[in-house]
């Protein structure tokens, strides 16, 4: 084939002039040149399907991962909500030396915690290989930095404060009392009785635990709740096969469109002086405002439910366009004030 070519080559320039024989070689130059950058294209398409498909796999990763700290979150707050419900009765004195004796989470209310591991593997991957996201993940990625390094890593900080409380807890007991060896025990000699059930220092302990936990920690923990499914929802958008959410996303968080916003907007009277307003801040989002101007983030749950995690507690429509507050088990009726 070579021979070939070059012999109708020659025939081509036999009897022409060196014009004739530049412009053939700049014809050849241009040809090489474009089959090269052809070559070099299809190469980068290639390259840039592999990074594509690798992204996909991180972004599946992350959704697996969500998942799983997901259901470990609620658990933690189970766990957290009983352990306050038990820090309640000792504040409020209900809890008699019997209960500190049979049982042992009485006495062990300031002095043990169970951090949370939240997996980031899958973020991990993401940090190292960000270079496979293109321009068109622009708008992800700002969410998933704000979900590991503000989020869980602001929870991770409180954990350890709590972690740390509880440990010079145990230590300073340790130095001061011998029954601690008997700690949680029915075998707990009297001489722990007056602690538990008269110290006022053994009351600060658990004021100052209940205000790293319930008050702080316990709210983190539920905003946290409502973050990991707005970004699921997000990365579901960027895969090429989506998969439908997990159905607890599906009951905890629903990405509200304009229309159901503008239908929670207004003053609303609670009971028959307080009044608090429900306003629209930003595209995506509502904020309740109570008296004292504290502003809290509400969450479109359904069509006819907002979730308000930093007080755990929901709006709530009914087919008559009736609304109310929901509290655990309390239910109170609102009025909507005229425009």
């Amino acid at each position: 084939m070579a021979k070939l070519f070059r012999k109708g080559r020659f025939n081509f320039f036999a009897g022409k002039g060196l014009g004739q024989y530049l412009l053939y070689i700049a014809i050849e130059m241009v040809l090489v040149i474009a089959g090269i950058l052809i070559a070099l294209n299809i190469n980068n398409l290639n390259e840039r399907s592999k990074e594509e498909a690798k992204a996909q796999l991180i972004l599946k990763e992350l959704q697996r991962d969500m998942l799983v700290n997901f259901k470990d979150l609620e658990e933690h707050i189970e766990n957290l909500e009983l352990i306050d419900s038990l820090i309640v009765r000792v504040l409020t004195e209900q809890v008699t030396w019997e209960d500190y004796l049979t049982n042992p989470r009485y006495s062990s209310l300031v002095v043990s915690y169970n951090n949370i591991s939240f997996k980031q593997n899958a973020f991990k991957n993401l940090e190292r290989y960000l270079d496979y996201f293109g321009p068109e993940y622009d708008s992800l990625l700002p969410q998933l930095e704000s979900l590991y390094h503000e989020e869980i890593s602001a929870i991770e900080d409180m954990e350890k404060r709590i972690s740390d409380f509880s440990i010079g807890t145990i230590e300073k007991w340790s130095e001061d009392f011998m029954w601690f060896r008997y700690l949680g025990t029915p075998s707990m000699p009297e001489e722990a009785q007056s602690y538990f059930l008269e110290s006022p220092f053994y009351l600060n302990a658990v004021h100052t635990y209940r205000t790293y936990s319930s008050q702080n920690l316990l709210r983190m923990l539920r905003r946290l709740q409502v973050k990991i499914a707005q970004v699921y929802l997000s990365v579901d958008a960027y895969l090429e096969k989506e998969e439908p959410a997990m159905d607890n996303f599906r009951s905890f968080y629903q990405k509200p469109k304009a229309q159901q916003l503008k239908s929670w907007l207004g003053d609303f009277v609670l009971g028959e002086a307080n009044t608090f307003s429900i306003k629209a801040d930003g595209s995506e989002q509502l904020k309740i405002i109570l008296p004292g101007k504290i502003e809290l983030g509400l969450y479109l749950r359904n069509d006819s439910t907002l979730y308000c995690p930093d007080q755990n507690f929901e709006i709530r429509k009914n087919e008559k366009d009736e609304v109310f507050v929901l509290m655990g088990e309390r239910r109170i009726k609102l009025k909507k004030e005229d425009s």
